[in-house]
């Protein structure tokens, strides 16, 4: 139906002669109401109120606490945290005035500097292609990727300092799942590794390449320093033989 023809329509439609009583009532009501001065709100429109002002605080609560919960990780879980997941953490748990939240949450620097120096953070999803072409940490990510895995998706973390330093997080996650088909909440990538150009605050071993114990089980991630810059590495439920294939080929 053209859009003429659904205005034309709309236009025959008309109340019936009933509801022209009531609404004429109304109006009658609405103005000796207002005329008096002593026009009232309907009690149950206030109790709606009242619910949908206390939704709408409760929904605000749960937000504000979802953020900042995050940058105080909160409900960071000890996995996450061996990960190298970005430290916002404060002595006593909270954060310095004036930092903004949402930054503090994706903010990342090493052991040796603070949120007080951090100016700008940032998050986002990149491509394999802007992977691989990522501010110098791109040309060492892993060129030799065990059968079946292949790229799933990648993010970059980019923080600059007060001084104009710039800190950077590439984490590249790996897949025996169909290329650009996976179901995120459903489907955990199998490994991934991140790059920093920071040395990470951790405090597990930092490895090298030669220092990477023979039996990793029970370890689920690696620290490992490779020169100028560093790997992160959750290897999931790769073999030994496969976790030294993909740090082999990082250059």
């Amino acid at each position: 139906m053209r859009n003429e023809k659904i205005i034309a329509a709309w236009n025959t439609i008309e109340p019936s002669a009933a509801a022209d009583e009531r609404m004429f009532a109304a109006i009658l009501e609405r103005n000796r109401s207002v005329h008096d001065g002593k026009a009232k709100v309907n009690a149950m429109s206030k109790t709606k109120i009242k619910l949908m002002t206390a939704a709408a605080c409760l929904v605000l609560l749960i937000a504000v606490t979802v953020i900042v919960g995050n940058s105080l990780n909160w409900f960071r879980t000890e996995h996450d945290a061996a990960a190298g997941a970005p430290e916002a953490v404060v002595p006593g748990g909270t954060l310095p005035e004036g930092v903004d939240p949402v930054m503090a949450s994706v903010a990342v620097f090493p052991a040796d500097r603070s949120l007080l120096d951090v100016a700008s953070a940032t998050l986002k999803q990149i491509t394999e292609a802007e992977a691989h072409g990522t501010v110098k940490l791109g040309d060492h990510l892993p060129t030799s990727i065990p059968d079946p895995y292949q790229f799933s998706h990648a993010s970059l973390y980019e923080t600059t300092m007060k001084d104009g330093t710039k800190y950077y997080l590439l984490r590249v996650h790996y897949s025996t799942g169909d290329k650009g088909n996976l179901d995120m909440n459903h489907h955990a990538p199998d490994f991934f590794v991140q790059l920093m150009n920071y040395k990470p605050s951790t405090k597990k071993t930092i490895y090298t390449i030669t220092t990477i114990p023979a039996e990793l089980s029970g370890k689920g991630f690696l620290h490992v320093a490779c020169g100028d810059f560093y790997v992160g590495f959750d290897y999931g439920e790769l073999t030994h033989d496969e976790i030294m294939q993909v740090l082999n080929s990082i250059s």
